[in-house]
């Protein structure tokens, strides 16, 4: 394990192998396990290929030492941003260095070179077959095995001549394969389809409702345990389900449902209300056949934990913004990858159901607004409902048309823009050994690391959520560059968010079981529950009643922080006896996360459709608008935006603990709840536990955002 990040020492070592090297730098990339190249589909070699070239940069202590000053609020040169185009003059590539890259392309065929502003990346357009002359590889056509999709990339390793790869960090658009939503949810099913069922019992979908109702579903099977979708054997059909809700201070009740939907499967649905608020339930469901044999019970994994429906207007109070704040100044962006558009329409209705006057972002690359995702548009409505007022832009990276593109495609059209917005939350990562896996070294994550050094010493904030499976990321399905993990161990923790320059944030939900006293039992003779009246939030998570679980951890490529060291270490010394074997996590990496907000049960428009979405991609959103809203409050007291706030965050925790509202109950050990005969496990052994103070499951707590105002604008420095 890589325990500290030290880009002197990087450079160092690759001069050192660019000296030792016979001709080139060799540059190689793995596919994931999703992905298989059709053997006579060999790549049309007119067809156009479009690649992201990272040049090599100099002066990067400089840069280091710059954003330190920038970002530190003790330090005389606090605020003190730079321009793009200042950056650019002392770490960019000299004139001389682009011309060897730039000519190097030319010569083998390039229809396009576009240099940005930054004078740091390139954007190159070539044909198939030049490439292939070039490079000695063989480019085929790629087919996802589940989805269909294809994909022109080589599995050739390929090299550079040496005069031209030592003033490269990156090439992406080669041999780098990106999943788009319809893959992933394709090898899902797949994965589904194929694992079978045991049990003729029902399978119980996730379940959904506010605080004190509960709508259950269950996927139907016939009695050999295959899935009903017209007959099953014999014409032994399902003809009920009954289902049951039992509160954890019992008193069970139950439901029968003889009316199914049936598509390629079929299901049956009913809803409980008038349930005790907050309590958590146990869910199960059986079914009753035409020959008058009972199936099983099929329970939900996870005792199902009701919360509040969450709103614009809700995160205002519970995050002390006065209702109806209004913010003009500024600017705020949520980054779209994998083709995740966003509807207009939709946009609009959810603004007329939350009370709110409309207004429309801008938009930067491709949007179609006929194919809305979810991920999309939870991103959109909620950084714009919460950050409400303040100029948002929708900026979507295109990328390979056909790939797609990634955070360095993004990291590059932010270096290309003189004016970014202020403010961009990021819904999308993977695991480091992902990227790794995937690029065959550390240089990508190296290469985005500046890049988001470079944004900080801009005066710009990223914010990044923390991962939705947990500290291992087992069994996600929503990965970007890898199939889903099959294991527990070892942790992996999720980037961007663990960087070092980003805002990562975790996410909670509202229960009334939010103290640690609610997990134990009135001493007596009888297990006797303890039921609290006080609403508060916790981490989110399978062990706490929900489907999904909150990442959070410490990153096994970047070191501790000198802004959260004090922070870091009181925590593992509170939680000694509760921390992960130390030989499957990095116990002197870069913790994270730094922060929390409400994550579970936010009301979204989708497809004309009401629905509630989750995800640490809800809650960066939401803290990425209320920083909108702080950037507003000081850019019209005059003072500059709050750029890169990870220094300034834990100095006011260490200040003013007030500001933060702790969160001491959860677990981030287990990952998603997983489908019938899924092979990944649901729940892990080995997490973080939240504890006072900041921990490695919920950060410094969530913010008390009239405070925090205060803060930011009486101690300027």
């Amino acid at each position: 394990i890589c325990k500290h990040h030290q880009m002197a020492v990087r450079w160092c070592v690759v001069l050192v192998a660019l000296a030792c090297a016979a001709a080139a730098l060799p540059v190689l990339q793995n596919k994931p396990s999703e992905w298989q190249w059709r053997p006579a589909a060999r790549a049309n070699a007119a067809h156009n290929l479009h690649l992201t070239i990272a040049l090599a940069q100099h002066n990067l202590g400089w840069l280091q030492d710059t954003l330190h000053y920038v970002s530190d609020p003790e330090s005389p040169k606090y605020g003190n941003y730079f321009s793009m185009e200042e950056i650019a003059k002392v770490i960019a590539p000299s004139d001389q260095e682009i011309a060897v890259v730039r000519k190097y392309f030319e010569a083998i065929g390039a229809t396009s070179i576009k240099l940005t502003k930054s004078k740091d990346f390139m954007s190159v357009e070539i044909l198939v077959g030049k490439l292939e002359a070039a490079l000695g590889v063989t480019f085929h056509e790629f087919a996802h095995v589940h989805s269909g999709r294809r994909l022109i990339r080589t599995e050739d390793a390929f090299q550079l001549p040496h005069e031209v790869a030592q003033l490269i960090d990156v090439i992406t658009g080669v041999n780098d394969f990106m999943q788009l939503p319809l893959d992933k949810k394709a090898a899902k099913e797949a994965r589904t389809n194929a694992a079978g069922a045991s049990t003729s019992a029902p399978e119980i979908s996730t379940p959904k409702g506010g605080s004190a109702d509960v709508y259950v579903g269950a996927k139907l099977y016939c009695k050999d345990g295959s899935v009903w979708a017209t007959n099953c054997p014999s014409k032994v059909n399902p003809t009920s389900v009954e289902f049951m809700v039992t509160p954890w201070g019992g008193g069970g009740r139950s439901q029968t449902v003889t009316k199914f939907t049936c598509t390629t499967s079929c299901t049956a649905a009913t809803h409980f209300n008038g349930l005790p608020p907050y309590q958590r339930v146990e869910l199960k469901a059986r079914t009753t056949f035409s020959d008058k044999s009972v199936s099983d019970w099929g329970v939900y994994p996870t005792q199902y934990a009701p919360t509040s429906f969450i709103t614009p207007q809700k995160i205002y109070e519970l995050y002390n913004v006065p209702q109806g704040y209004q913010a003009f100044n500024g600017s705020q962006s949520v980054v779209a990858f994998e083709a995740q558009y966003f509807s207009d329409t939709d946009l609009a209705t959810y603004f007329d159901l939350m009370g709110l006057a409309a207004y429309t972002p801008s938009i930067v690359g491709p949007n179609d607004y006929k194919y809305p995702g979810g991920e999309a548009t939870l991103d959109i409505q909620y950084i714009m409902g919460v950050g409400y007022g303040i100029p948002t832009t929708f900026w979507s990276v295109a990328g390979d048309p056909k790939n797609g593109g990634f955070i360095l495609e993004w990291a590059m059209e932010i270096s290309d823009d003189s004016n970014p917005p202020l403010v961009t939350s990021i819904s999308y990562g993977d695991t480091e050994p992902a990227y790794y896996a995937a690029f065959g070294s550390w240089d990508y994550i190296d290469r985005m690391e500046v890049e988001l050094q470079k944004m900080g010493v801009r005066g710009l904030t990223t914010v990044a959520g923390s991962g939705d499976a947990g500290a291992s990321n087992v069994g996600e399905a929503g990965n970007d560059l890898s199939a889903p993990i099959p294991t527990c161990e070892p942790l992996n923790p999720f980037y961007p968010s663990d960087s070092a320059y980003v805002m990562s944030v975790s996410a909670v939900f509202l229960t009334t079981n939010s103290l640690p006293v609610c997990y134990n039992n009135i001493s007596s003779n009888q297990l006797i529950p303890i039921f609290l009246d006080q609403v508060g939030e916790i981490a989110v998570g399978v062990s706490q009643g929900a489907f999904w679980t909150t990442g959070g951890g410490f990153s096994n490529h970047t070191g501790v922080q000198d802004w959260q060291k004090d922070d870091v270490d009181n925590y593992k010394a509170a939680a000694k006896d509760m921390l992960p074997p130390y030989d499957i996590w990095n116990s002197e990496g870069r913790g994270f996360p730094d922060i929390s907000a409400n994550g579970l049960n936010l009301i979204c428009v989708v497809n004309g459709q009401i629905v509630p979405i989750g995800g640490t991609s809800a809650s960066g959103p939401v803290i990425a608008g209320l920083i909108g809203l702080l950037n507003d409050a000081r850019l019209n007291a005059g003072l500059p935006s709050m750029g890169f706030m990870n220094p300034w965050l834990y100095k006011a925790h260490h200040n003013h603990p007030e500001a933060f509202q702790d969160v001491t109950v959860g677990t981030n050990k287990d990952g998603d709840v997983q489908a019938r005969g899924s092979t990944y496990p649901t729940y892990c052994r080995s997490g973080f536990w939240a504890k006072p103070g900041w921990d490695a499951v919920t950060g410094l707590g969530t913010p008390n955002w009239g405070l925090l105002k205060n803060i930011a604008l009486t101690e300027k420095k």
